[in-house]
């Protein structure tokens, strides 16, 4: 579909939904500079509720209706499947759940980089009747990961080279915008998006932020993935974020950029956690399915790093206290015990002072008391630092009910992997069953049921995603796409 067509298609979707069309009049009009609003301030706003992710897309599309026809800066807008997405992240966020740190923020992209489902044209009559892109480059990839909302391809020099595109400068419409990145920077400029993706071999990037006076970052050459992305000279192709202000372009970056990539300054090591993957795995591993548990330990032997079911130290607690009689009510008691035992996690068994104890920590017994044992502060303390010692060794994937918030806050990737809670209980009575357990569906409702209220309403570390967490709803998922799904969060660590 040509600009013209995707903006006639945007028209009337857009006149269906009562917004205002601008007269042809000020279509003349030469200074079309807006600001779409700072990334921070719209994100906290979809927190709180003051803002839906459908509102910010219409206000988008809005904006798209009354510019484009003076600044050209889209070579698509993609209004249906983005008005699509924006619904379902309306409805996660009304549940308090966020995928990212772009929960809800469209983004443009620039006319070389692949979007599933629509052409990469480049800009150039040679590729007018291409096919869709049967996937996302893996930036694009990264950026829905972060919860972000594609809103269309913006233009593009052809193949990122010499010959111009349409697109205009926003501050004067007879100037031009700068290549090769021209519509991600006017269409930022225009006040059409607040953030969008641009590359650069030379100066693609940072000239058209100069020439339509937005801000932008280029990082070190290819330090973000380029694969799916047409290229120009792959050694100097280098992706690059345009936002209205720097911390906007920086945010941008932050969301797409694996944390153990990040250095502090010339040589510095990455900064705590940043080399790890974090699997927030309430409600799934510790109580629901060792399916998906098998999934989270895939992941860690596909990445090459060592995985760590926090939940099984807490376990391992629990079953000693009930071998020792100590009273679960007696706090000071099972502070002591916990600070005076040896226990490491070593080839996916637990000992306890030497002593193999791995067997013994699924009995319905233990799961039952393991949330009573695991809400004493003096318990969770000696856990959590016995589990930071552990990530300080190297590479991990860490699954646990408090990792990404209290014992790795700084780690690279944060997932939380939830499902229904009768699919939660489905799973959990088949496995109690398959281990040969007379147990009720009813019996394991209850139990599950009670370990997240004594969790969510303990003081210490209450059960909670973090803010940062990208989250997986696994209920439709077999394990390889689990496996599969985790890992498209992190190309470049894989």
């Amino acid at each position: 579909m040509s600009a013209a067509g995707a903006l006639r298609s945007l028209s009337r979707h857009q006149s269906q939904r009562g917004v205002r069309v601008k007269s042809e009049a000020a279509i003349d009009e030469k200074n079309w500079v807006a600001d779409p609003g700072r990334v921070a301030a719209l994100t906290g706003q979809i927190r709180s509720g003051e803002l839906t992710p459908t509102e910010l897309v219409d206000r988008c599309l809005q904006r798209i209706r009354e510019a484009e026809p003076a600044v050209q800066a889209w070579r698509e807008v993609d209004a249906e499947r983005a008005l699509a997405q924006a619904q379902r992240l309306t409805e996660e966020a009304s549940q308090g759940r966020f995928r990212g740190p772009l929960h809800g923020i469209p983004v443009g992209v620039k006319d070389i980089i692949d979007v599933a489902g629509l052409p990469t044209r480049a800009n150039s009559k040679t590729r007018e009747e291409i096919l869709p892109a049967p996937a996302d480059a893996e930036v694009v990839a990264a950026l829905r990961a972060a919860g972000a909302i594609v809103l269309g391809k913006t233009h593009s020099t052809e193949f990122a080279f010499f010959d111009p595109s349409p697109a205009r400068n926003p501050h004067h419409t007879d100037h031009t915008p700068g290549g090769s990145s021209s519509g991600s920077a006017a269409a930022v400029a225009a006040g059409t998006v607040p953030l969008s993706l641009g590359t650069q071999t030379a100066g693609s990037v940072n000239r058209p932020a100069m020439y339509c006076g937005v801000a932008a970052f280029k990082p070190s050459t290819q330090l973000l993935s380029i694969f799916g992305i047409l290229p120009l000279a792959p050694t100097f192709d280098t992706v690059g974020c345009f936002g209205y202000t720097v911390a906007d372009a920086v945010a941008c970056f932050e969301a797409l950029c694996p944390g153990f990539l990040r250095h502090d300054g010339e040589g510095a090591a990455p900064r705590q956690g940043a080399d790890r993957i974090v699997v927030l795995d309430d409600p799934i591993v510790a109580d629901g399915s060792e399916e998906v548990r098998a999934a989270v330990e895939r992941v860690a032997e596909r990445l090459g790093y060592r995985f760590i079911d926090t939940g099984m130290m807490y376990r391992a607690i629990t079953w000693l206290a009930h071998e020792r009689q100590v009273d679960l009510e007696d706090d000071a008691a099972l502070t002591r015990l916990a600070e005076g035992v040896e226990l490491t996690l070593e080839d996916d068994r637990v000992r306890m002072d030497g002593v193999d104890v791995t067997d013994r920590l699924r009995s319905t017994e233990v799961g039952k008391a393991v949330s009573l044992v695991s809400r004493v502060a003096g318990v969770r303390e000696a856990m959590v630092r016995g589990q930071r010692a552990m990530a300080g060794q190297g590479r991990v994937v860490m699954a646990g009910r408090d990792i990404g918030t209290v014992v790795l806050p700084d780690a690279s990737l944060k997932v939380y992997l939830e499902a229904s809670a009768a699919e939660r209980d489905r799973r959990r009575h088949e496995e109690l069953r398959a281990m040969g357990r007379s147990v009720t569906l009813q019996q394991v409702r209850d139990e599950l049921a009670n370990r997240d209220a004594i969790d969510s309403e303990r003081a210490v570390s209450p059960l909670r995603p973090a803010d940062d967490a990208v989250v997986i709803d696994t209920d439709a998922l077999s394990l390889e796409q689990v496996v599969e799904r985790i890992l498209e969060l992190a190309p470049c660590q894989s």
